[in-house]
């Protein structure tokens, strides 16, 4: 038997992957339908109620970020991060100067965690040998 011959599976084989990658489409499919149904209602209903589904959306990817995050060893702040995801689209459904505002006060308190954090971490430059 040749090398080709022995990497082909039969059908039988494929049927249940078929069938699980099927399943995952159509679970994706009927989701993405559901937000997109969701939207639609949000934007019928009015101004907050779409800054309200902004801030959900915006608190679930901030979320999964920080959880990636973690996973690769970082230490997000994750409060700030959360709490500037929503505050975000209320600044902006207020008005464009509050956004501006919301802004600011997020660099600050980046800034701020940032010098708290790496003071703590007792980090020494490197000098280079040569």
């Amino acid at each position: 038997m040749s090398d080709n011959e022995e990497n082909i599976q039969p059908a039988e084989d494929n049927a249940p992957q078929q069938a699980t990658k099927a399943s995952k489409f159509m679970t994706r499919a009927v989701v993405g339908v559901g937000y997109a149904v969701l939207v639609l209602v949000c934007l019928l209903m009015g101004r907050w109620a779409t800054t309200a589904l902004l801030c959900v959306f915006a608190w679930q990817c901030c979320n999964e970020f920080y959880k990636m995050m973690r996973m690769a060893g970082r230490m997000p702040n994750e409060l700030i991060g959360l709490a500037a995801a929503v505050a975000f689209p209320i600044a902006a459904n207020i008005s464009y100067l509050y956004s501006g505002v919301a802004a600011f006060l997020l660099a600050i308190a980046t800034g701020v965690w940032s010098d708290v954090h790496l003071a703590s971490l007792h980090l020494h430059p490197q000098v280079p040998c040569g």
